[in-house]
């Protein structure tokens, strides 16, 4: 289960499994659960990776898996990788019942049937999460909001109300836990902004490379970010980020649907990038 907000919360569908095996007399001896975790790839769901394991066990001390629907196998955009998971428990002898579907998985053509087309169902559903997530993103970004991600070097997250007051700064690795609440980026209070200032300064007025104002600021004892010596690259990315101007972008790179990341393309990028400028 990717999050407990959903409907089919892991507590839900443990209380909805036992009470089907105490109607039918089955003896749960162990439970599979992977909690907060995406159903798109086999690789980050390490209870599922051990069941299967198990099921090939000869010693296993079970003959029967409940399952609480087709979907909980995962929203594979592949509809043939759930159903080779379940094919592998019953090649190994174990039995799959889910609890909550109104066809019995007798392997009759209507089960089948109805396993492909609830199996296609459950992908379609993570495309469509995905595009809804996508475009409320795009909304807060169009709203001068940060969407995640690092914010760079003099710039601070701040975390506001549902009526835009400032609530608190946020620190590294601290996050919003309310529903309503949402994050904006500010400059700096404690000294990095007078940093990027001056090297915007030094860039406008004096004949002076990225490469020069990263050897300045490593004369006067200032560190990046990270606690590292600067180089003319970092100086530059700053210098031509337009988040420094404040302009807020989002979709510079793109990865859907556990897709590997990469890079919107300049043409295409002007028509899915949202900037907004911010006073």
């Amino acid at each position: 289960m990717s999050t407990d907000h959903q409907e089919y919360s892991p507590l839900f569908q443990r209380e909805a499994i036992a009470r089907y095996a105490a109607t039918h007399n089955i003896r749960i001896v162990r439970d599979y659960e992977d909690a907060g975790i995406s159903g798109l790839t086999l690789r980050d769901r390490p209870a599922l990776i051990q069941l299967l394991l198990d099921v090939e066990n000869p010693a296993r001390r079970f003959s029967s898996v409940l399952v609480y629907d087709v979907s909980r196998w995962g929203r594979f955009q592949d509809v043939d990788e759930s159903a080779f998971y379940e094919y592998t428990c019953r090649r190994a002898g174990v039995n799959i019942i889910y609890v909550a579907e109104p066809f019995e998985n007798d392997g009759s053509p209507l089960s089948s049937v109805l396993k492909a087309m609830k199996r296609a169902m459950a992908g379609e559903f993570s495309r469509e999460m995905s595009r809804k997530i996508f475009l409320g993103h795009c909304l807060n970004v169009q709203r001068g909001f940060h969407t995640g991600g690092p914010v760079g070097y003099g710039l601070r997250r701040v975390l506001v109300n549902v009526r835009t007051e400032n609530r608190q700064p946020l620190g590294r690795h601290e996050y919003k836990n309310v529903q309503t609440d949402r994050v904006t980026v500010v400059p700096d209070s404690l000294g990095e902004a007078a940093v990027v200032r001056k090297m915007f300064e030094w860039y406008a007025t004096q004949p002076v490379t990225a490469a020069g104002i990263a050897r300045r600021l490593n004369d006067f004892g200032i560190v990046n970010g990270g606690g590292r010596p600067w180089q003319g690259q970092h100086v530059m990315q700053i210098l031509r980020n337009e988040k420094y101007i404040g302009t807020n972008v989002y979709s510079r790179t793109t990865s859907k649907l556990d897709s590997p990341w990469q890079r919107v393309p300049a043409n295409v990028a002007r028509s899915c990038k949202l900037i907004q400028q911010r006073s």
